[in-house]
């Protein structure tokens, strides 16, 4: 067991490189919420995104779907931010689910 820690908020890039070079950690799965998800995006950390699509319909101005939080795009430089996939998987499940997985294109 180890342990790496921050004085006040966690520096993701940083922490990534330590668990490669330190602890030689090549591949580490992640399941997070909106918030966490855009830190790792917008910071070049992830590689491929595997969704798993539950056939319902739910509806709602206040109800969110696939979940990347952080900052708007507003202007054109935020642009950068947008992150387009190559589609690497389609597997059907058992009730309609249909798994998918993207390569993150760098």
């Amino acid at each position: 067991m180890f342990l790496i820690s921050y004085q006040s908020e966690i520096d993701f890039v940083d922490l990534f490189q330590k668990l490669k070079t330190q602890y030689q950690i090549d591949e580490l799965t992640i399941q997070s919420g909106g918030t966490l998800n855009s830190v790792l995006l917008r910071n070049n950390l992830i590689d491929e995104v595997s969704l798993v699509v539950f056939p319902a319909l739910i509806g709602g101005t206040r109800t969110l779907s696939i979940i990347v939080g952080g900052s708007e795009i507003r202007h054109d430089e935020d642009l950068q931010m947008i992150k387009n996939m190559d589609l690497i998987l389609v597997e059907t499940l058992q009730n309609s689910y249909l798994h998918l997985r993207y390569k993150i294109k760098k």
